[in-house]
């Protein structure tokens, strides 16, 4: 509709323009002046139905494509940010529907600032392909304390808060929200704020060193069950060293869960 009435617009103009030189003009001035005024109209006109009929491609909406590309190739977990190192000017296209593709990607992966090439299609047609200089942050949910946990200490959700890291930034090794924390122990003491990384934890073991246990032996429909020492501490499904309380003799057998191992024949 904008488009329309500027075309209507720009048209009367140069019409009024046409008529005022004709009326000021000689005859034959006036003719060829009226011809000429005919032609410059119709130019004006078909340049403004062609740009009517265009799109823009601003910065925003071209980072938001980029961004699900690089997604989608480095199996991203986390939002992805990016922005420009240097101004964007909006590209007309010919029309609204468009894809981008990323023709050449940072060989390493990704980092707080790498380049990217890129590729515009829209209808059909190339719209064009640029090297950008880009900054990004991604964005992931960790662990952190939200008081204070002593060593030794099972973590729980209750002790725990979820924060927003920029691991592109922050390369540690940080214990990701999405990990069941009960399957941890502290190492050390942790204090809130603090983001929780590997070397503060320990995998939690269902079977401690010292403990008797249930030993399970199974072949076919035969089953034998005893009573052992754990030498070894450790997970669920670790392998550990046992002594059987009667013989002596150790062995070794796979945690089932905080009572029972199981051995095979």
């Amino acid at each position: 509709m904008i488009a329309r009435t500027l075309i209507l617009l720009m048209a009367s103009a140069i019409a009024a323009e046409a008529q005022l030189a004709g009326l000021l003009a000689p005859v034959g001035v006036a003719k060829a002046q009226a011809q000429n005024d005919s032609a410059q109209l119709e130019r004006v006109v078909k340049r403004l139905q062609v740009e009517a009929g265009r799109h823009s491609l601003d910065a925003d909406t071209l980072l938001r494509e980029v961004g699900k590309e690089l997604t989608t190739r480095f199996g991203v977990n986390g939002e992805l940010r990016l922005s420009l190192v240097r101004p964007w000017g909006p590209v007309s296209m010919p029309a609204q529907d468009f894809s981008v593709s990323v023709t050449e990607a940072p060989g390493e992966g990704l980092a707080s600032s790498f380049m990217v090439k890129v590729k515009v299609v829209a209808a059909a047609e190339e719209v064009g392909e640029w090297t950008l200089a880009v900054r990004a942050q991604l964005l992931q949910e960790m662990w952190a304390a939200s008081g204070r946990i002593e060593r030794g200490q099972t973590l729980r959700r209750d002790l725990l808060a979820v924060q927003r890291v920029d691991v592109l930034r922050d390369r540690q090794a940080f214990i990701p929200a999405d990990l069941d924390p009960t399957t941890l122990e502290t190492a050390q003491s942790i204090v809130s704020p603090r983001l929780l990384v590997r070397r503060d934890v320990a995998d939690r073991p269902l079977v401690r060193k010292g403990q008797v246990v249930e030993v399970v032996a199974k072949q076919g429909l035969l089953a034998i069950s005893m009573k052992a020492l754990a030498l070894e501490a450790g997970p669920a499904g670790a392998l550990i060293r046992l002594r059987n309380i009667q013989s002596q003799k150790e062995f070794s057998g796979q945690i089932l869960n905080e009572s029972k191992v199981q051995v095979q024949f």
